[in-house]
């Protein structure tokens, strides 16, 4: 243990912080970490936020096929300062006042087992390195605060085997994560399931796709060249990670936020068309800095993926990657017009 982390445990009170992850978007929309920061915990009985789903006896918050029955309160999250903040004194916590002025997401995580739900809602919680490959079993928080730009938000996080638990199809969520692993053709079956089912069903709720362990590249049987394809044609956001070293796990974590609320004002533009009724999310009013990094990410992801050279009609050549373009020639040779 660091003599930071023995200094922050020995205070009377650690146990009323809550760790923070605190993030900036940059002039091209590329994703900051600036560390953890700690403030008081907020009094959830006065707070705005929609409660967690009810839980049976034999439920956890994390489903199923959670690594553990049940999840340890925030200060288990809360013991570990980022290495990033090195500072000694009163500069190691930011202190905040109790608020509700922020706004709470529910996340659902779907995934076969072994893809790695678990081990990624362990890496979402802190900045530090959480090794996937431990012996050790640790419960953690599946709550984690964010901070973009000065602005936070809550999430929380729940997880199942959607092959073996259909309790998901019934609970009310801001979103969706389904995560395969890139070296298991089957996992990805299953979330290509998942994903028409949700088309189908709640076609207006954010889906991200999340291809896991890329640190196996040499044991790829998922091509990412097909993910992207499909992410094409459900028009959802797609991101290749590995928790095992931590790679684009700030990424895809600033990318939820980001779906969440393009998603949030799609729906209130259509809802202020429709009625003069304001929804929910929409009662807290966010400054413009935090709305603008927002776009600027998403529009990076946008080009990442590839959005801006794909046309919505089937019949025209959609795709000018070098890929299409020999598709295109051997269309050519055989007499096809494109």
């Amino acid at each position: 243990m660091s003599e930071i982390e023995e200094r922050f445990l020995k205070l009377p009170d650690s146990e009323d912080y809550t760790r923070v992850r605190q993030f900036k978007i940059d002039a091209k929309g590329a994703v900051v970490s600036r560390g953890d920061s700690f403030r008081r915990k907020r009094n959830h009985k006065s707070d705005n936020s929609p409660s967690p789903f009810p839980l049976s006896e034999n439920d956890s918050p994390r489903g199923t096929s959670s690594r553990s029955a049940s999840v340890a309160s925030s200060a288990g999250s809360a013991m570990k300062l980022s290495a990033e903040r090195t500072s000694p004194g009163s500069e190691d916590m930011v202190p905040e006042a109790p608020s509700t002025s922020h706004l709470s997401y529910k996340i659902y995580i779907l995934g076969q087992t072994g893809a790695g739900k678990s081990s990624l809602i362990s890496q979402f919680i802190t900045s530090e390195y959480r090794n996937a490959f431990a012996d050790e079993v640790e419960d953690v928080d599946n709550t984690v605060s964010i901070c973009i730009g000065g602005t936070e938000c809550e999430l929380t996080f729940f997880e199942t085997d959607p092959t073996s638990d259909d309790s998901w199809r019934r609970e009310d969520v801001e979103a969706y994560l389904l995560v395969y692993s890139i070296d298991s053709k089957s996992s990805f079956r299953t979330v290509l399931n998942v994903l028409e089912d949700l088309r189908q069903e709640k076609s207006h709720t954010p889906v991200i796709l999340a291809g896991n362990k890329v640190d196996l590249e040499r044991k790829r049987t998922v091509a990412a060249s097909e993910v992207k394809m499909l992410a094409h044609q459900h028009s959802v956001a797609h991101f290749e990670i590995s928790v095992a070293l931590n790679h684009d796990v700030d990424e895809l974590l600033v990318g939820i936020v980001a779906e969440i609320k393009e998603s949030v004002a799609n729906n209130s533009a259509a809802n202020q068309e429709n009625s003069p009724v304001t929804p929910r999310s929409d009662s807290i009013q966010e400054p413009e800095d935090f709305r603008a990094a927002i776009r600027r990410f998403s529009q990076r992801k946008k080009r990442q993926m590839g959005v801006s050279v794909v046309e919505s009609d089937a019949g025209k050549c959609t795709n000018l990657s070098p890929g299409g373009l020999f598709a295109k020639f051997r269309q050519w040779r055989k007499g096809t017009k494109c």
